[in-house]
């Protein structure tokens, strides 16, 4: 194996992972959206949208993982 093959492959399994966690976040996300709408927006008002990396980010730790 090639290190381009080597890195590919450790990247490619990284981005797996992301998305199983995107997925994740996503399916709490909306669980929790369902019980209290007003503390679990699915919009942020402009100029706040970076708050979702740090509510994906809190997800993360909160399951014991920071990818």
């Amino acid at each position: 194996m090639t290190d381009n093959q080597e890195f590919k492959n450790g990247l490619e399994r990284f981005l797996n992972k992301v998305e199983l966690k995107k997925q994740a976040f996503r399916e709490a996300w909306m669980r929790e959206h369902k019980k209290n709408p007003k503390h679990f927006p699915l919009d942020m008002p402009d100029g706040n949208e970076g708050l979702w990396y740090e509510f994906f980010y809190n997800f993360l730790l909160q399951e014991g993982d920071t990818l």
